[in-house]
């Protein structure tokens, strides 16, 4: 399930889930929760750490919708410009990874 890009998060969603259990947790664990919603997203059941959204088939329109997911499930928002210099799935899990430590 995808939520609409033009909706605002609700006060129980936040804009920052530090401290909570969605929060990611280690390098191995963001990586396998990254190359989740890749699949999911890309409806590619196999998706390793070292593949390229793009090149697996994602559009720009479909990356916007892996970022509002990576949001819902980590609490962090990745610019649109962060992504695309990070489209491998172990790159976007390393800057959900740094967002999360900045808080």
């Amino acid at each position: 399930m995808t939520r609409g890009l033009d909706r605002e998060p609700t006060q129980q969603e936040g804009n920052n889930m530090q401290g909570t259990s969605n929060a990611p947790v280690d390098a191995e664990e963001t990586t396998q929760r990254v190359a989740s919603l890749y699949s999911q997203v890309l409806e590619i059941p196999e998706i390793g750490a070292d593949d390229d959204f793009f090149v697996a088939g994602g559009t720009s329109l479909s990356a916007l919708t892996l970022l509002d997911l990576v949001a819902a499930e980590f609490g962090v928002q990745v610019p649109v410009r962060t992504f695309y210099q990070a489209t491998s799935v172990r790159d976007l899990a390393r800057e959900v990874q740094l967002l999360a430590a900045k808080g």
